[in-house]
């Protein structure tokens, strides 16, 4: 999870389609005090319908519509944009 310390890090490599969003975020994003982490996961998704649109774009209509009015938990995202070789 990112921002979670104390624990060892791994390297990953991970092929990635070109043009694939690449999604980070803390769970303070998709979870909060009394609703259900699958169902923030599922409103996640839902957000993600639409990769192709610019990263500003996207990561606004993350913001505005899962971010809670009173968030319970930081809140980080990181969008990337896999380029094509």
């Amino acid at each position: 999870p990112l921002g979670v310390g104390g624990q060892d890090a791994e390297l990953q490599e991970v092929v990635l389609a070109p043009h694939s969003l690449l999604v980070i975020y803390t769970d303070g994003l998709i979870e909060a005090r009394g609703t259900d982490l699958d169902q923030g996961m599922l409103r996640l998704a839902r957000e993600l319908r639409h990769p192709e649109h610019p990263l500003d774009r996207v990561c606004d209509d993350l913001l505005a519509h899962l971010m809670p009015e009173v968030a319970d938990d930081d809140v980080a995202v990181l969008l990337a944009r896999a380029l094509p070789r």
